[in-house]
């Protein structure tokens, strides 16, 4: 019987990266949680922002399987960064990702320093505190995942689409 129910999580798991689905069918399998909060590895998270000239600009994240995340502030949208907004781009600010139950935490780091990072996954959003080791700044911000493009497969993409993590 447990090999039934391993070969059902597996193919329920391959069908969910193969699709999209924001949670891997295993984490609703193990916990009972049809909601499980979900990391997206098929997308963004983005959050608008205003310069102090009153110019919008987007705040970026992108997370990959192996646990990174990058993040940049950009006047593009989501289809003008993905040329150069990737984890092999040595020029952006990037770290690893903790996951504990819905929340995550890690430390971005750039040659001119870095920004720690902790928040929690709300469904398709994520809440990120922020706290600049450059100039002690310190904030909140509700960020909101956005799908690649269909037509273009982004650089530095993994088969995986999400994680789901678990209490």
């Amino acid at each position: 019987m447990q090999l039934v129910a391993r070969i059902f999580k597996a193919v329920l798991t391959v069908y969910a990266v193969a699709f999209g689905l924001s949670c891997f069918a295993q984490a609703g399998l193990e916990s009972g949680a049809a909601n499980t909060p979900c990391l997206r590895y098929d997308g963004l998270y983005r959050n608008e922002q205003k310069a102090s000239d009153g110019r919008p600009y987007w705040q970026y994240f992108r997370f990959y399987a192996d646990s990174t995340a990058v993040t940049v502030s950009s006047t593009g949208q989501v289809a003008e960064i993905l040329r150069w907004f990737h984890k092999d781009n040595p020029q952006l600010l990037s770290g690893k990702v903790v996951l504990r139950g819905n929340a995550l935490s890690f430390v971005a780091n750039s040659t001119y320093g870095a920004v720690e990072f902790d928040g929690v996954l709300q469904g398709s959003h994520l809440v990120l505190n922020s706290y600049s080791r450059i100039n002690q700044a310190k904030g909140r911000d509700d960020y909101v995942f956005v799908a690649f493009p269909p037509q273009e497969p982004p650089p530095s993409s993994t088969a995986e689409t999400v994680a789901c993590v678990k209490g």
